[in-house]
C-alpha cells in the first residue's frame, strides 16, 4: 500500500510534466522532459543515449496513454503500481540514469545528479538534500543503480517513510 507521502510525490511530479498546466498529459510533455534533461548532459538525438531516452519516454508515455487521456488520477494510478513502473518506466528509468553518468563508469556524480533533478524540475537545495542521503560512503557519486531504485520508490511508494520526501 502506498503512502500519503508517495501520493504527494507523485502528484509533484505530475504538476512538472504537465508545463502548460493543462490538468492532462500528452506527448509532447515527454519530449520536452527527454530534451531537457539531454540538452542538460549535452546528448544528440542519434547517439546511444539519446536513442535510449527516445524509446524509454516512448514507453513512459505509451504505458499512460493506453488509458485514454491522462489526468492527475490515472498518473498517480499508473505510477503506484509496481508491475506498471517495471513494464512502463523502468526503460526511462535506466536511460535516464546512463544520461547522468557522463563518462560511463556507472556512478552519478553530485553535480550531475543536480544538474539532472534540475533538468526533470526539482530545486537544487532538496535534490542536493536527497543526493547526501543516497551516497552514504560519502564518495561523492551513487551509482546509476541507486538512481533507479529511488526512482522506482519515489513513483511506487514501496519505501514509506522515504528520503525522497525531502523533494517535497
Amino acid at each position: 500500500m502506498t503512502g500519503e507521502r508517495s501520493g504527494e510525490r507523485v502528484a509533484l511530479r505530475f504538476a512538472m510534466l504537465d508545463r502548460g498546466s493543462k490538468g492532462y498529459l500528452d506527448g509532447t510533455d515527454f519530449e520536452a522532459l527527454g530534451q531537457r534533461i539531454s540538452e542538460a548532459f549535452g546528448i544528440e538525438p542519434d547517439s546511444p543515449k539519446g536513442k535510449a531516452m527516445a524509446h524509454g519516454g516512448a514507453m513512459y508515455w505509451g504505458g499512460l496513454a493506453e488509458h485514454g487521456l491522462v489526468t492527475r488520477e490515472v498518473y498517480v494510478t499508473c505510477v503506484h503500481s509496481p508491475e506498471w513502473y517495471e513494464e512502463h518506466m523502468l526503460p526511462s528509468a535506466e536511460a535516464v540514469g546512463a544520461a547522468a553518468d557522463p563518462d560511463d563508469d556507472g556512478y552519478i556524480e553530485r553535480a550531475d545528479f543536480a544538474k539532472l533533478l534540475g533538468a526533470i524540475g526539482f530545486a537544487d537545495t532538496p535534490s542536493l538534500e536527497l543526493f547526501d542521503r543516497l551516497d552514504t560512503a560519502g564518495a561523492g557519486r551513487i551509482t546509476v543503480g541507486d538512481w533507479v531504485t529511488v526512482n522506482r520508490a519515489f513513483y511506487t511508494g514501496t519505501a514509506d517513510p522515504f528520503i525522497g520526501n525531502v523533494l517535497l
